[in-house]
């Protein structure tokens, strides 16, 4: 098998990226090759054996629940060594190390009702539908829509919070950045 999850830091929590949307993961994987950073692949979750590799962390987990992209206010993404920042939520898991297959993981339910909140506040409230759709797409598919949305925007090196973050929404082919009240206030000041 030979696979490396890719693994993300927020704020004390290191864990597993998870892409709840597999365009997001595909417009990652495209701007990192950009970067130089060549070889990482999407991988489906369903293909990795998440319960081998909880027991080799000692049974505790934290899943870097990635939902959208870091921003500038202007609507630009942010890249920091060549790859998009990510707007995430860890989501723990924990369980004894002796736990055996077969064993289904469920992902909270309150993390699935915060994204979709955060996505309305873009404007983009139908985003969870887009998103399985997305999530339904082929390889060919996934790769022209991100190849497009990295296209349709700007970008810019980020060295610190990025006071912004969106989604590209492909069903109109545009992304979609913080709420509007945000940046009327931010844009005030």
């Amino acid at each position: 098998q030979g696979w490396e999850p890719l693994w993300l830091q927020s704020g004390d929590s290191r864990g597993l990226a998870v892409f709840v949307s597999a365009l997001d993961a595909e417009i990652y994987r495209q701007q990192a090759q950009v970067g130089g950073s060549l070889g990482w692949q999407r991988l489906p979750l369903a293909r990795f054996d998440l319960l081998e590799h909880i027991k080799n962390l000692d049974g505790r987990l934290y899943c870097q629940m990635v939902f959208g992209f870091g921003a500038s206010m202007s609507g630009e993404l942010a890249i920091r060594n060549g790859k998009p920042r990510v707007h995430l939520v860890p989501l723990p898991f924990e369980l004894a190390t002796d736990t055996q297959p077969p064993i289904t993981f469920h992902f909270d339910a309150w993390v699935f009702n915060f994204m979709r909140e955060q996505w309305a506040l873009l404007s983009a409230p139908d985003y969870a539908t887009q998103v399985e759709r997305m999530n339904e797409a082929t390889d060919t598919e996934l790769a022209a829509t991100a190849t497009h949305a990295l296209r349709a925007v700007a970008h810019f090196n980020s060295t610190g919070e990025d006071p912004d973050w969106g989604v590209y929404a492909p069903e109109i082919g545009i992304w979609r950045f913080g709420p509007d009240e945000l940046r009327q206030k931010t844009n005030l000041h």
